[in-house]
């Protein structure tokens, strides 16, 4: 069982950078189903904090990234202690290699 699910500064500007993507440019019913799916899907770490799969991409970082698919997102999390740690909500119509640069600019 997870105590806590917290949000990184990458994570919560990721998402808003999406929600404002789509609000902006199509509409803000959209913006927040999106935001809203992406806070469902989170809850189920609350009681499977393994359910996500290790990211590949990751793999050469000391944390044990792992992601979660939601929609066109993948949520990218890390277990520490028995707290999950979300550190980015990444665009998986992205070229891969930019989540590395991501992840390495804020770790």
């Amino acid at each position: 069982m997870v105590n806590k699910i917290f949000w990184t500064d990458t994570a919560r500007a990721s998402l808003k950078i999406i929600f404002n993507y789509y609000k902006e440019h199509v509409s803000i019913s959209l913006a927040q189903k999106i935001r809203n799916t992406i806070f469902e899907d989170i809850k189920i770490l609350k009681t499977h904090k393994l359910v996500g799969v290790k990211e590949p991409l990751l793999e050469k970082f000391e944390i044990e990234y792992r992601y979660l698919i939601s929609g066109n997102y993948k949520l990218i999390y890390f277990i520490k202690d028995e707290n999950i740690i979300i550190s980015l909500v990444f665009d998986t119509r992205q070229n891969p290699q930019k989540l590395q640069s991501i992840i390495k600019d804020k770790d």
